[in-house]
């Protein structure tokens, strides 16, 4: 990944160039298709290759753009291989609902270079970095727990923590074979909590009630509640009409910062089986994760995984 993909209709062809040398004399390498001004300019294979060694993806959206082929096949092209996509509103007009789910730059007032900039440099500390940051930490802290005086003389604390530590290097290994991780079930709160907080996702979940998540009046249901995208929805399964009455005020809390639906546990299993257990679909800049409770294991997880045929719409 070397460059940034500017996508735009012919008809910004000016506003594009200036982005261009913006972001040129930046200090950043720009891939833009100065060709398809030609009438008749056949699609090019390079422009897919200069796709997917991008950073991200700049879109220029204007009424134009918004019904070109062109500019649309780009971009979602962009999304389907994970590239980050940076929708930039030069004219005012109705973005396309997946581009709806991402942060757009708003220039129909002018044209806030700067927060363009903050948005690229954000994109240039890639994922690789941040996993090296990660290991680098989690080694820093091995070796304060190797100097530990509890560490060196008792056996139980230290066969725990070496044995978790030899669990995470077998996840990590299997990941790149299997898109899967698992974390224990019970800190799936927390996990999304940061993942709202960090990515504000699309999340369409369902949850069955004080089974296998009982958090939902609690702190942590609360947090979840407050950082909750507007556009998300969950159905909550009650087992009871009583369990329904119980929770009747939490619901209504939920209800004005999401979309909430209740539904009897009786109701879920008549029209949807097989699928009667919590599930998640977690949606962030193109990526899509299904988090669901792993039942074949002896110890209760969640199993996070990445499958377009598994996560569905």
């Amino acid at each position: 990944m070397t460059h940034f993909f500017i996508s735009y209709k012919s008809d910004d062809f000016g506003f594009a160039e200036h982005l261009e040398d913006y972001i040129k004399r930046a200090g950043f390498a720009v891939w833009m298709d100065s060709d398809r001004l030609k009438a008749g300019q056949h699609w090019s294979p390079r422009i897919d290759e200069a796709i997917s060694d991008a950073l991200a993806l700049i879109v220029v959206m204007t009424p134009e753009a918004k019904v070109s082929e062109y500019v649309t096949y780009e971009w979602t092209l962009a999304l389907e291989k994970g590239i980050k996509v940076i929708p930039v509103m030069l004219r005012s007009t109705e973005l396309h609902p997946r581009l709806k789910e991402i942060h757009y730059l708003d220039f129909t007032s002018g044209w806030r270079m700067e927060i363009l900039m903050d948005a690229l440099r954000e994109s240039t500390q890639s994922y690789t970095s941040q996993l090296k940051a990660s290991i680098k930490s989690v080694v820093e802290a091995g070796n304060k727990v190797g100097i530990n005086r509890y560490f060196a003389t008792n056996a139980c604390f230290r066969h725990t923590i070496i044995h978790s530590l030899s669990e995470m290097k077998s996840q990590l290994t299997s990941v790149a074979e299997h898109p899967k991780y698992f974390v224990p079930a019970s800190q799936y709160a927390q996990y999304l909590i940061s993942l709202q907080r960090e990515l504000h996702p699309l999340v369409k979940a369902i949850a069955l009630v004080d089974q296998q998540e009982h958090f939902w009046q609690q702190e942590p249901g609360r947090e979840i509640m407050r950082t909750a995208r507007r556009e998300s929805s969950r159905v909550f399964v009650f087992t009871t009409p009583e369990q329904f009455d119980e929770n009747f005020e939490t619901l209504l809390n939920y209800a004005a910062h999401y979309n909430v639906y209740a539904m009897s546990y009786e109701t879920l299993a008549r029209r949807f089986w097989p699928y009667t257990k919590d599930f998640s679909i977690i949606e962030a800049d193109g990526g899509k994760i299904l988090a669901r409770y792993d039942d074949t294991m002896a110890v209760h997880f969640l199993r996070l995984c990445r499958s377009s045929h598994q996560t569905g719409g």
